[in-house]
């Protein structure tokens, strides 16, 4: 039995980096839009089904919060400049390595790659956070209401058609190219309990700014 308030601390982490991370892959699906434009008519099929998803997630979760909306913005914004170098970082590898590669449409494809990566990112990290409290915190369950468990499968599904226009022979070692490295650096950011903790106590600050004014 752990202490009530040790209990709460790990329900708080656990909210927020999951809504966090699911945050994060809705944008960078919203964030594809632009580039669907003048694709394919299964491209654009196939990402209606993943902005569906993206859009029905932030509809859920504004409903929930709708009283505290603003503070959950101002931890995600948080947590944003907190990951923004090395998320940075990772897109550029993504973009130099398929530069060396002579891939056309670079931009695109780190999009794609950034798309997919961080949605595995999200439904991955979900499910560890949720494995580890639910042995101190067993009815922590109710957490599963912010995933999106058929969002990795449509994701998936979305890329491997966007790379059937590559190269047949194409090898891409994303180890040796640094891309690995780069996605574990800020995947780690994204759920470590000292960027939960720095974020959640300046959108705290925040808060108390707005209820004075």
């Amino acid at each position: 039995m752990i202490p009530k308030e040790k209990e709460e601390q790990f329900s708080l982490f656990a909210t927020y980096t999951i809504l966090y991370i699911h945050d994060t892959a809705c944008n960078c699906i919203k964030e594809l839009e632009p580039y669907i434009k003048d694709k394919d008519k299964e491209t654009k099929k196939i990402y209606g089904a993943l902005k569906k998803r993206a859009n029905e997630h932030f509809d859920k979760v504004n409903n929930v919060v709708s009283t505290s909306i603003n503070y959950l913005a101002d931890f995600c914004s948080e947590m944003d400049d907190i990951c923004y170098d090395s998320m940075l970082a990772y897109k550029n590898a993504l973009y130099d390595t398929y530069k060396e590669k002579n891939l056309e449409d670079c931009e695109y494809y780190t999009q794609v790659e950034t798309m997919r990566s961080m949605v595995e990112v999200a439904n991955f990290s979900a499910k560890r956070i949720l494995e580890s409290l639910k042995q101190i915190i067993p009815n922590v369950v109710w957490l599963e209401y912010y995933t999106i468990p058929d969002l990795v499968k449509i994701a998936n599904n979305f890329a491997d058609w966007c790379y059937r226009k590559t190269p047949k022979d194409l090898q891409i070692d994303y180890v040796k190219s640094g891309v690995i490295e780069k996605l574990h650096k800020v995947s780690e950011l994204m759920v470590e309990y000292k960027s939960f903790d720095k974020a959640y106590l300046k959108a705290l600050e925040y808060e108390r700014e707005r209820k004075k004014n």
